[in-house]
């Protein structure tokens, strides 16, 4: 009895040692998503809240149908390295093809340190002519860079 005591004492101890040496790859790699302007996550993103915000809410019966011509316009860094993440954003511009055959531009910012509790990323984007409450300013001015 006071083996398996003794063993499975052991073996509590001994795990925490073992499972440090997997975390910190795992949360770095987690903490280092950062995608860049093309990344197809990042353009789906973008074309489902469109559509759902007109969906739901524009009723203007126009949606995206594909983004492409993605262009990196410049990354900005918040924070200091060795005090928590920083806070990263890269800003963007593509051409978005919508469901009435016409094309617009799009303005789209990245930005990573900004998902659920600082880990994953965050896009915002506008189009201009399509924001009817002007959320980021005339002309998508905040999202341009």
């Amino acid at each position: 009895m006071l083996k398996t005591l003794t063993g499975t004492l052991l073996l509590l101890v001994a795990m925490p040692a073992t499972a440090s040496a997997y975390f910190p790859s795992y949360f770095q790699a987690m903490f280092a998503t950062f995608p860049d302007c093309s990344n197809g996550s990042v353009k789906a993103r973008i074309i489902d809240k469109f559509n759902w915000a007109d969906r739901n809410t524009f009723y203007r019966g126009i949606s995206i149908r594909t983004i492409d011509y993605e262009r990196d316009r410049g990354v900005e860094s918040f924070g200091e390295a060795g005090i928590g993440a920083p806070i990263d954003r890269r800003y963007c511009k593509a051409k978005a093809w919508l469901s009435n055959g016409k094309s617009n531009t799009v303005y789209y910012r990245i930005e990573r340190g900004m998902g659920l509790a600082g880990t994953g990323y965050k896009v915002e984007f506008c189009l201009p002519g399509y924001d009817p409450w002007h959320v980021y300013d005339g002309s998508c001015r905040a999202l341009r860079r």
